[in-house]
């Protein structure tokens, strides 16, 4: 055999365990991060939130209404397609 012999190494693969762990902290840290936001829009526009408590308050039904919507179009399915060209 002439020539030299090459190995290489693919991507290590991540175990389920770990998979589990990042999508948690990924969790946690949008929700520290939506409740900083929100805490900013606060205390900047403390008038639109007084009034936006008052509308939750008086009218809760179309404000969960639009909670749940905004749910389900943020929660769009996400394709796990695989883009290689191997048929």
């Amino acid at each position: 055999m002439k020539g030299e012999v090459v190995a290489e190494r693919g991507e290590p693969q991540e175990s389920a365990g770990q998979r589990f762990a990042d999508r948690g902290i990924g969790w946690v840290r949008g929700l520290v991060g939506a409740a900083l936001f929100a805490l900013l829009i606060t205390l900047v526009f403390p008038l639109f939130s007084d009034a936006a408590a008052g509308t939750a308050l008086s009218r809760p039904w179309p404000s969960l209404g639009i909670g749940v919507l905004a749910l389900i179009v943020r929660r769009r399915p996400r394709c796990r397609c695989s883009s290689s060209g191997s048929s």
